[in-house]
This record gives C-alpha cells, structure tokens and sequence, in this order.
C-alpha cells in the first residue's frame, strides 16, 4: 500500500479529502513537525507493515525565486545538509512533472539570507524539515520513496522566528506559546495569519496534484 507521511494537521485534513485515501487504497500518517518525529512515524510504521512506497508530503519553503506559493516539487534527490547524505527518490510512473532536488533541515529555517544559501550549497529549490529522516529509514527496509512538496514561503521570504516555538518535541502545535507569542509582540498576529493563509494555498495545490496525477 501506499503511505502518504505529512507534518500537520493542515496538510493532513486536505490530502484525506484524496479518493485514493478515502477508498482505502492509500494510508495517510501525520507525524507531527521536524525529522525527530517522522523516523519516529516510520518505524512505528515498519514494524507492523511494510509499505510498498512512502510519499513525503506536505508544504515547504522555496529556495530558487522561480517558485510561488501553491507551486509543485517533485523530487529527484533529497539532501541532509548536516551529513550531506543524498537519498535518491522514486518519482512515481503517473506524475509528467520536473523533479528537482531538495534539502531536509533538522529546524526550521526563517531566513531569506539562510535560504540562499542552502540555494547556493546543495543546487536545490525547496526545503523541508521531514523527508530526509523518512528517506533514510525508507533506505534501510529498501521501501521505494518519494517526496512531493507544495511552496508554502517563497525564497526572499523571511518567516517570524517565533514560529520555531509554536511546536512541542512531538511536533504538535502549542496555542498556548502561540498567544504568548502574540501577546509580546502584536504585529506577529497578521504574519501568521499570512503564513496560515498561503500554507492553506499551497495544501490545497498538493490535493488537486494528487488527484490529477494518477499514483
């Protein structure tokens, strides 16, 4: 069976509206923000089953200018900029789609300046923070895997630092640190209300992806 394996709940409520989700023909996992907790979603997973491939999911950050909110990545290669360790990726037969590299940080990167540079290091165009830890534990069972990421934030984009607070270790959303964070500094509240909109873009862009791209 395919696994589709997103970060947030967002994501997740628009790729269960997929038919091949809700007919029972695709398994949907959401594992909560950053590397930790997806190779933790993965091995739960392996060790009761063993998926015939596994699509990375969800939205990302754009590190070439060419990309707008709501566009498509699909991948070729995907990069842990710590170790360097390139994980090839399994573009699936249905998708007539450019794949492309991307880069897997282990936090969330904020930074126009920060961006650019991964750009320039690794010749990629978007980033996340999840598939890198799913592609290596998909290495390790030889599982086929993907990654298919929608633009959330484009390259010169800078995102409130705040934001890397808003989540718990298991990756879940804090509103409590969410309000405080607000409470301290007003003028973060339409920020968010941006991001919030253009990730709601972008997961909207992933559904209809799948639904036109035959898997």
């Amino acid at each position: 069976m395919t696994v589709f394996l997103c970060a947030l709940p967002q994501e997740a409520r628009h790729l269960r509206k997929l038919s091949i989700v809700k007919n029972g023909n695709a398994r949907l996992i959401c594992s909560g923000v950053g590397p930790q907790n997806a190779a933790r979603a993965m091995r739960e997973l392996v060790a009761t089953a063993k998926p015939s491939r596994v699509i990375s999911t969800g939205v990302a950050g754009a590190l070439s200018a060419g990309l707008g909110v709501g566009d498509m990545v699909v991948a070729s290669e995907v990069v842990d900029p710590e170790s360097e360790t390139r994980f090839p990726c399994v573009v699936p037969s249905g998708i007539r789609y450019p794949a492309c590299r991307i880069v897997s940080a282990s936090r969330m990167i904020t930074s126009a300046e920060e961006k650019q540079s991964l750009a320039a290091k690794f010749g990629a165009v978007a980033v996340d923070m999840e598939s890198a830890a799913i592609a290596r534990v998909c290495a390790e069972q030889g599982i086929p895997f993907a990654a298919v990421r929608a633009i959330s934030d484009t390259a010169d984009e800078a995102l409130p630092e705040a934001v890397a607070r808003f989540f718990r270790s298991d990756g879940r959303l804090q509103p409590i640190t969410v309000v405080a964070e607000v409470l301290k500094e007003p003028s973060l509240l339409k920020q968010l209300r941006r991001l919030q909109s253009q990730t709601a873009t972008a997961c909207e862009s992933l559904r209809r992806f799948f639904e036109t791209n035959p898997l």
